[in-house]
């Protein structure tokens, strides 16, 4: 790309490869976005349930339902732990989108920029959650083929909430406009990028639970750690990754139907007059990719 704002379609094997790249030369930041939020939420909620109902963390047992004598009290602490989890995923989320967005600026990301990027964002990307999880539902009980097509024509939404600064329902419908003309490829990038980020989580926490059993299978206190670990370690890993290959399908797809440049982008994460406007008209692809490299701004 050298020193041109312009932007040019990926494909498919490309789009993977830009978003790990993010995530490589920033890792740091990506990762320090997701603990900062959710670390503390998430020792909180070990200690709410280590104390309500430790057997949960029973590695041996398998158990995960509260005890009989669990009273409403307890049970609504732990919904409300919950509750917090969520904002302060969806906080890691939008921080997460920040940075890569910043990472494909060029830019160095940062961590405190990124959150407070985020911050304001929380009630709409709850609503967000409610309403797009809420269809995706619907979909899945009646048959998981609808579902599975809702969940591609929403993949979009949240970037669009975030860089274009619309409603709810705004970005479910801008979503499912950038989506059209490329529904399948879509759906195809979807299905490898949660297969991929789904063995993950599992290799992780198989791992982390046969050291736990074989440490202390008894030892709730064990089980506890063991658990709080595996999500931490799992959720820094997946999140930013999957918030890179969402962004970088947003930025091309933007890219192939609007001739969606870097300016426009540095506008949407809050960065405006960084770069001169470009041609509004998609550069052609490269005749060979030699890999992505982030663009550079101009001096």
């Amino acid at each position: 790309m050298g020193g041109n704002p312009g932007l040019r379609p990926l494909a498919f094997g490309e789009i993977l490869d830009v978003a790990l790249k993010i995530f490589g030369r920033h890792w740091r930041t990506l990762v320090a976005c997701v603990l900062v939020p959710t670390v503390p939420i998430q020792i909180v909620s070990v200690l709410v349930v280590l104390s309500i109902a430790p057997e949960q963390f029973d590695l041996s047992s398998g158990t995960t339902s509260p005890s009989e004598g669990t009273d409403g009290a307890e049970i609504a602490g732990v919904l409300v732990v919950r509750l917090l989890e969520v904002l302060a995923s969806i906080l890691a989320w939008a921080a997460c989108f920040k940075a890569v967005a910043d990472g494909y600026l060029g830019r160095e990301a940062s961590v405190g920029t990124s959150l407070r990027f985020g911050l304001p964002k929380i009630p709409r990307l709850f609503g967000l959650s409610i309403v797009a999880g809420v269809l995706i539902v619907v979909g899945l009980i009646l048959i998981i083929i609808p579902g599975l097509v809702l969940m591609t024509f929403l993949s979009l939404a949240v970037p669009a909430l975030l860089f274009e600064r619309i409603g709810i329902l705004g970005a479910i419908g801008r979503s499912f406009e950038l989506v059209s003309g490329r529904f399948w490829s879509i759906l195809l990038l979807m299905i490898v990028t949660i297969m991929a980020l789904l063995v993950v989580s599992f290799v992780f926490g198989l791992l982390l639970g046969g050291i736990g059993v074989a440490v202390a299978e008894d030892s709730e206190a064990v089980g506890a750690a063991v658990t709080f670990v595996a999500a931490v370690i799992a959720t820094a890993i997946t999140t930013p990754i999957f918030a890179a290959i969402i962004s970088v399908l947003y930025f091309d797809q933007r890219v192939r139907k609007e001739g969606f440049d870097l300016q426009l982008l540095a506008e949407g994460v809050g960065e405006q007059g960084s770069y001169p406007t470009a041609p509004q008209a998609p550069p052609v692809p490269d005749a060979g990719y030699s890999g992505w490299q982030p663009p550079v701004p101009p001096t």
